[in-house]
């Protein structure tokens, strides 16, 4: 599951804003699959906390229920597939992966191969030409990819989730760097959206088919950032989202988090 990214990005956003569960608590996993469901966006939260918890299996059946819903992406069919093959669950595994590649053409993990949620799927006569199609999928599309651009962003995502990881260990064990932390941490939310904006204005918005994923390491740099960029960027993300640049869920988070703020 580390391998997506956005899904940390959403949860340390919500981490930074709102009280955590309890650590270590377990979630219920669902008891009916129609019934008892909660909203999307609770049982996804509840799959990430069984994962973090080490209860795969019970983050396997609340992805199930997940996964009914159309506001399933990408994310959640890759992270789906990983806690299934965390919990021994073979061939749904192979099932997720299969759908996400038939649903999300434009789909492929870089970082596939390491990620060590899927290792116990490697053995299998099935994971090569899965691993081959994703490969070929990744050759095709990154060779409209404006490099440097793409690896500039990724290197800016990659510090944004760095500097919050260490903050929010240091917040919870009250850790005596935390203050550090959080000065550390606003010095490059400030950088990274003066370089957001710099390129926006150069050059307006840049899709998926010059940056790649990398589009959510600008949605990141803002929802980072305050009101101001918040309110500015929201038309931009709006549009973004309905040429799907970015998933509707990104621009969801951030109306929730002006009408929050707002008040």
């Amino acid at each position: 599951m580390k391998t997506i990214k956005l899904c940390l990005s959403l949860a340390l956003c919500m981490v930074l804003t709102e009280a955590l569960a309890t650590p270590g608590t377990r979630a219920s996993r669902p008891r009916s699959i129609v019934t008892n469901a909660a909203d999307f966006r609770s049982l996804t939260h509840s799959a990430d906390s069984c994962y973090m918890a080490g209860d795969y299996a019970g983050a396997s059946a609340f992805f199930a229920e997940a996964l009914k819903y159309p506001e399933a992406c990408a994310a959640n069919y890759y992270n789906a597939a990983c806690c299934a093959a965390r919990a021994g669950e073979t061939d749904t595994a192979f099932l997720r992966l299969s759908r996400l590649m038939q649903q999300f053409p434009d789909w492929y993990s870089r970082s596939l191969g390491t990620d060590a949620d899927l290792l116990s799927l490697h053995s299998d006569p099935r994971w090569e030409p899965f691993a081959t199609a994703c490969k070929e999928r990744q050759t095709r599309i990154e060779s409209a990819y404006e490099h440097p651009l793409y690896e500039q962003l990724h290197a800016i995502w990659n510090e944004d989730q760095s500097i919050r990881q260490r903050y929010v260990q240091a917040y919870y064990a009250n850790a005596p760097e935390k203050d550090s932390l959080n000065r550390e941490m606003l010095r490059l939310d400030t950088l990274h959206m003066h370089f957001v904006d710099s390129l926006y204005t150069a050059r307006g918005w840049l899709g998926k088919k010059q940056i790649g994923d990398a589009t959510s390491a600008i949605w990141i740099v803002v929802q980072h950032y305050g009101m101001d960029k918040w309110q500015q960027y929201l038309p931009v993300f709006r549009k973004a989202a309905e040429q799907g640049d970015l998933t509707p869920q990104q621009v969801q988070l951030l109306e929730q988090r002006i009408q929050q703020y707002s008040k």
